[in-house]
């Protein structure tokens, strides 16, 4: 399966990628810009933009969990073991919270207008 986010109709589309067809559409909050999964890839994240929130889904039911409050204008989001990681472009902070219990570990401060990264590599 593909999740990929509906910018305009803020929802996420999922995609049987075998057949190359959309098999469902979850309906989220505003303006949701990417999208990270667990590490059991049971629950997909998506940050969403203008509601300055991350909203859980479950990956099997394809049913949205509910959505977190995380801070101004989340976009980038990846995870890394056990954690997710959200960058909010207006707190310009990095925060990381436990993708089991949704409770917020750290928050970084980062530059001006930080916006998106790719995929974590620890050494």
């Amino acid at each position: 399966m593909l999740f990929v986010t509906n910018v305009q109709s803020n929802d996420v589309s999922i995609i049987d990628i075998d057949k190359n067809k959309e098999i469902d559409r979850i309906k989220v909050e505003k303006k949701p810009y990417c999208v990270a999964f667990s590490s059991d890839g049971k629950k997909a994240f998506v940050t969403n933009q203008y509601s300055d929130s991350v909203s859980v889904i479950d990956v099997n039911s394809r049913f949205l969990e509910k959505n977190l409050r995380i801070g101004a204008f989340p976009e980038g989001i990846d995870s890394h073991g056990g954690f997710i990681y959200v960058v909010n472009w207006m707190d310009e902070e990095l925060v990381i919270f436990n993708e089991k219990n949704y409770k917020k570990f750290e928050v970084l401060q980062l530059g001006s207008n930080p916006r998106n990264f790719g995929k974590f590599i620890l050494w």
